[in-house]
């Protein structure tokens, strides 16, 4: 681990990565706080009245509780912003680029060989394999903890705002499963990302966008065969999009067995010839 700690930077530069992720939490709970306040004010037009179950409602996304979108002008966007769309973005996109990038660093600068002088190729696979499984996890609970703990603080004022907020006590239970939920989709999506770049390190561009593209590919076909995707699923109140969560175990589990298939065929590609010639036959 300390390993590959050394090779993904500097203090500041993590320092700097854990500050942008807290500023877009903040940025969702301003958003998710100005929606909450907004559709009160259309319920109240309508004579209804308008309740969160807990404080914790506001750390949820508002389409998996509310169901309805606000009527104000650029509610779209906000419903965009403050949902796991962008995370599916915005998110994967820091780790792609900071975590895969490495292996085709290596690879594209020579390094390869002297590496493989200093520890076996296996060893080497496992330490970054391991440390980038790690480090997704790692961040992906430091995001989702900040969020809870400026959603729950946001949610005091609400009351301010003419809302109702339930004191029933929150089931923090599920609430740290929702966490530990995306903590796991991360990392089976982290580990099958790891798996395809190290059979297309050659080449730049697939290491940046390929944790993108295993989200969003993963999304649409949940989306497509179950009508709900794997990161709905993640959230609390997911029964609410679908009836089971056999989709989300199904997609972690074609996770794992893919990144499986793929680590042994890579481990046969490298037995059999050179690294670069691994990688040209490969692609």
């Amino acid at each position: 681990m300390m390993y590959f700690i050394a090779r993904f930077g500097s203090k500041k530069r993590i320092i700097k990565i854990l500050g942008l992720l807290s500023v877009y939490a903040l940025l969702i709970t301003v958003l998710r706080y100005y929606d909450t306040i907004t559709y009160n004010a259309d319920l109240q037009r309508a004579g209804a009245v308008f309740c969160l179950d807990t404080k914790v409602d506001l750390w949820i996304g508002n389409e998996l509780v509310f169901c309805a979108t606000p009527s104000y002008q650029g509610a779209g966007l906000v419903s965009l912003l403050d949902g796991e769309g962008v995370l599916l973005v915005f998110f994967p996109i820091i780790i792609g680029m900071l975590g895969l990038q490495m292996y085709a660093n290596d690879f594209r600068g020579g390094l390869m060989p002297l590496l493989f002088t200093r520890m076996k190729r296996k060893k080497y696979y496992m330490t970054n394999g391991v440390g980038y499984v790690t480090f997704t996890m790692m961040v992906t609970c430091f995001f989702m903890c900040v969020q809870l703990l400026f959603a729950v603080a946001g949610a005091v004022f609400l009351p301010q705002c003419g809302i109702i907020v339930s004191q029933e006590p929150v089931i923090w239970h599920e609430v740290f499963s929702s966490i530990a939920r995306w903590c796991i989709i991360n990392a089976s999506f982290a580990l099958l990302s790891y798996t395809i770049v190290l059979f297309f390190g050659k080449q730049h561009i697939i290491a940046q966008l390929v944790y993108v593209t295993v989200c969003f590919s993963a999304e649409v076909i949940g989306l497509g065969l179950f009508h709900c995707g794997p990161f709905d699923m993640a959230c609390i109140n997911s029964g609410l999009n679908n009836l089971s969560m056999k989709v989300y175990w199904l997609f972690v589990l074609l996770s794992l067995v893919m990144s499986g298939f793929l680590g042994v065929m890579r481990g046969v590609c490298s037995m059999i010839g050179p690294e670069g010639l691994t990688n040209e036959a490969l692609l």
